[in-house]
């Protein structure tokens, strides 16, 4: 195997890994530690790194459960980080899913950064990971070329549309990369993984998020909701 993708019992969550020859990379690996757990479960291999696409606050949860792993982010990453929206945020889930905590949650910080784009060697595998800024400026995608697999993370989501924070034009440069691209698979963070790649269209823009997005083709809207929402 050299992607695994397991979903949370919440917001149609994905957490991912990419494994090879007992070595994998982590991505935004989950919302629980028992799910960080069963991840880690599934895989079984040394976590070399793990990868945070962007500083939303379902996607940084991951390095609290995996400190031995080097923790990799877009250079934006710090820039984007709202720790203590993050910290008011991940209260009331964890309040409403019956999780208790013994300290306030520290948000991590990545040991390696990049500007455009880099590579991660997994085992066999050559990750490449690019800058995808649209949704927020520290966004990133995941592409194994070998498989055709592409994480996608929030670009693209077939549960909601996905929303833009950052900047509707560079989301639509990053839909256009990623029109370049074979995919075999591609793994949205919300919503479900695809075999093939659904039609991509530009946003729409919006004052404020819809309460409960219908499911759509991916696609994207703009808005102007918190980071860390």
């Amino acid at each position: 195997m050299s992607l695994v993708v397991r979903q949370s019992r919440f917001l149609h969550y994905n957490a991912g890994a990419f494994v090879s020859n007992g070595e994998t990379c982590l991505v935004d690996p989950g919302i629980l530690a028992e799910e960080i757990k069963a991840l880690r479960h599934d895989v079984g291999a040394v976590a070399l790194f793990v990868v945070l696409t962007h500083a939303d606050w379902d996607h940084v949860l991951g390095p609290e459960s995996l400190p031995q792993a080097t923790t990799v982010a877009h250079e934006s990453y710090a820039r984007d980080l709202d720790p203590d929206g993050i910290r008011a945020v991940l209260a009331r889930f964890e309040e409403q899913a019956g999780v208790r905590r013994d300290a306030p949650f520290d948000p991590p910080l990545p040991a390696l950064t990049f500007a455009k784009s880099t590579e991660l060697e997994v085992g066999d595998l050559e990750l490449h990971l690019e800058h995808a800024p649209g949704h927020a400026a520290s966004m990133l995608t995941i592409y194994e070329p070998r498989g055709a697999d592409l994480w996608a993370s929030d670009v693209m989501s077939d549960v909601e549309i996905p929303s833009i924070v950052d900047d509707l034009e560079s989301y639509e440069r990053t839909l256009g990369r990623i029109a370049t691209l074979e995919i075999g698979t591609l793994v949205p963070r919300h919503g479900t993984p695809r075999r093939s790649r659904a039609p991509c269209r530009s946003g729409r823009r919006s004052k404020r998020r819809s309460a409960a997005p219908k499911p759509s083709r991916f696609g994207a809207r703009r808005t102007t909701r918190s980071r860390t929402g």
